[in-house]
């Protein structure tokens, strides 16, 4: 069993009371739940123009059903509409408070992520800007200062990676609150890749340098 959601899905049905849903069909212009997949849950809408119902529903080919497996939020106070007779629509749906957005803080719990994948980011000057990805690289041709900025705050553990080339050419400045194994910055090779890991738990206050690598080749 599945979660899944799909464009265009919406039927009617005159199911009453508080059971399964038996559809009745196609809306013109629509798919049917059919899309949905054999034993696969969905999110949906169901209406009557007036009452309203938003659940997680799982839909069975035989019979053609769409169980009302969780009620998310309803008219009836959140609990399954007690349907009188008439015609209703059910659609799949994307309810708010399922929806994942890209500009606030969200916490995902339970679920599995794939293929999470990180834009390597090139600094340009000497600014480490942690809302642009987690992968740096940075050629030194001369002193450098790096700074880092963006850093969430403290209680949220923040890391990234730095792909230093010819870090051992010229004098490297670490920001403030770096700490190096032993209390040294390590020593990079002149003319080569160095791969350096950091992270911070306290809002940047504090950064634990780790040498991933040295003169990768």
């Amino acid at each position: 069993m599945a979660l899944v959601v799909k464009d265009r899905v919406q039927e009617t049905t005159t199911t009453t009371g508080t059971g399964t849903y038996t559809l009745a069909g196609a809306v013109t212009g629509f798919q049917s739940f059919s899309s949905i997949g054999d034993g696969n849950t969905t999110y949906y809408t169901a209406t009557n123009g007036t009452d309203w119902e938003i659940g997680v529903g799982t839909y069975t080919a035989s019979g053609t059903t769409l169980a009302r497996t969780t009620i998310l939020a309803s008219t009836n106070s959140n609990n399954a509409v007690d349907w009188g007779a008439g015609t209703k629509n059910v659609f799949v749906t994307y309810p708010a408070e399922r929806a994942v957005t890209t500009t606030d803080t969200q916490t995902l719990s339970a679920k599995t992520l794939t293929g999470l994948l990180e834009t390597k980011v090139a600094v340009s000057a000497s600014d480490i800007d942690l809302s642009t990805g987690n992968w740096f690289t940075k050629t030194i041709s001369g002193t450098t200062s790096f700074t880092v900025s963006n850093v969430p705050a403290s209680g949220t553990a923040a890391s990234f990676i730095l792909d230093l080339t010819n870090g051992g050419s010229a004098t490297v400045n670490w920001w403030t609150g770096t700490k190096w194994a032993g209390g040294t910055a390590p020593a990079l090779t002149s003319a080569g890749r160095d791969v350096l890991g950091f992270y911070t738990y306290d809002g940047g206050t504090t950064w634990t340098g780790l040498v991933l690598g040295k003169d990768i080749k």
